[in-house]
């Protein structure tokens, strides 16, 4: 079975979103990571070119679901905001338990539904860039 493989996160140096493989550096001396995160992009994206590192927020980092949506063909991350069908909003997480991605009711966290149970979905936003869809305050510090 194949299966595309693909994380983005935001750009440290510009905010901007970047697909991509993950990185993540470890530090020698004990094998833990050092704090940072790269995704590496493997397309031009006009200040980028070839297979470089690009430096992202690590908070920001999401997995490709395997998911893909709405009618403008986008590809469902964790941490994205969707409407179901009915209107209603969800957020994307993964679920550690399960071993595998979710959809939850941001305003009520303990109402979770497995994705792939959604037929149709519109990617409204994320967590990340859209926390007012979600209930909670924007902070553009």
């Amino acid at each position: 079975m194949l299966r595309e493989i693909l994380f983005r996160g935001k750009r440290v140096d510009n905010g901007e979103w970047v697909c991509g493989g993950y990185w993540q550096p470890h530090d020698p001396e004990c094998l833990e990571p050092n704090g940072e995160c790269y995704i590496i992009v493997t397309e031009d994206l006009g200040d980028v070119i070839g297979s470089d590192e690009i430096e992202v927020v690590p908070s920001t980092v999401g997995q490709f679901t395997g998911k893909k949506c709405n009618s403008k063909s986008s590809k469902a991350f964790d941490g994205d905001l969707f409407k179901d069908q009915n209107g209603r909003v969800w957020g994307i997480e993964y679920d550690d338990f399960n071993s595998c991605f979710v959809a939850f009711d941001p305003r009520r966290r303990h109402s979770s539904r497995y994705l792939h149970a959604f037929e149709v979905i519109e990617i409204i936003g994320n967590i990340h860039d859209n926390p007012e869809l979600i209930g909670k305050e924007v902070n553009h510090a």
